[in-house]
């Protein structure tokens, strides 16, 4: 296989194939049905809202901490989003959506509270660049290969 995550050796495969832990395989379908990528692609949403305001309870260091969560959480969602996408069931019509919204946060370089993070925080930043654009790279090349499939 040309993708390491449509391998029998990607995490997803082998809990699809794990029969010494029958609800694994369950689950992971139910997340399939309970449409995990939109689920996803929300959370995504709430954390890159440019009105987010630092909870006013917080100190300066309490700040510094919250700011680095939130990047640290949106990292997160976009590396289950790459996952997602290699999976044999990904819904392609979510894809411009997928591709407005990384548009809109300019593929993880627009983050609210900026000044707020510290040197991981903004590391952080530069691999939600790259994950964003492999994200929708690889999502239209794939997108190609399925639709050339059809014809």
């Amino acid at each position: 296989s040309v993708f390491f995550y449509s391998s029998p050796a990607h995490p997803f495969r082998i809990i699809d194939n794990d029969d010494s832990h029958p609800a694994i395989p369950q689950t992971v379908e139910q997340l399939y049905q309970d449409k995990i990528l939109d689920r996803v692609i929300l959370q995504f949403t709430d954390l890159t809202d440019a009105h987010a305001k630092v909870p006013s309870q917080l100190n300066q260091s309490q700040a510094v901490i919250w700011a680095n969560r939130v990047v640290a959480e949106q990292a997160a969602m976009l590396r289950l989003k790459f996952y997602i996408f290699f999976e044999d069931r990904f819904d392609f019509s979510v894809l411009p959506k997928l591709a407005k919204l990384l548009q809109f946060q300019d593929f993880g370089s627009k983050q609210p509270h900026y000044a707020l993070l510290n040197e991981k925080g903004r590391e952080t930043v530069v691999t939600m660049n790259y994950l964003s654009s492999l994200i929708l790279v690889e999502a239209l090349q794939l997108e190609t290969l399925f639709s050339g499939e059809e014809s």
